[in-house]
């Protein structure tokens, strides 16, 4: 799935994991309302017993931080369209999009809500198996960026 070599990260997936990953950005750029639990753990408040403090380093954060989460769903458009081989720094931002993603889609699941139990749900609820592949082709990418190579 991923092979390093030097300062670079080849990728390699078949045309329907691209087409999932494909998914990706949509679902990330979507999540824009507050009664949305993938919302919910995607801006949880910073300081959360002083909701003043939150909201004011919030308004100096936001921007840069949306920013830095457009570049990141950007690879993963990249990758999903064929490309494959990226930079350490772009491997490093396709890791955090597919972390928001599993995230996203367990809260909206409502995998934070029971023990680990929903693993036992993979094969017969959509989301769950895609956090479930999600975490694996994490896995694979943490392995990759992290061999002494």
């Amino acid at each position: 799935m991923f092979e390093r070599v030097d300062d670079r990260v080849s990728v390699i997936f078949s045309p329907e994991e691209r087409s999932l990953l494909g998914q990706i950005p949509d679902l990330l750029d979507n999540v824009t309302e507050e009664n949305d639990p993938g919302f919910a753990v995607l801006h949880r408040p910073l300081y959360p017993d002083d909701p003043d403090s939150s909201a004011e380093l919030a308004g100096l954060i936001d921007r840069d931080l949306q920013r830095e989460r457009d570049r990141d769903r950007s690879v993963i458009s990249r990758i999903a369209s064929g490309e494959r081989t990226v930079s350490n720094q772009d491997a490093r931002r396709f890791l955090r999009s597919i972390n928001e993603a599993r995230i996203v889609l367990a809260a909206r699941a409502g995998a934070f809500e029971v023990d680990a139990s929903w693993e036992q749900n993979i094969s017969t609820e959509p989301a769950l198996a895609a956090v479930a592949w999600l975490g694996y082709v994490q896995g694979e990418l943490i392995e990759a960026l992290s061999d002494d190579r």
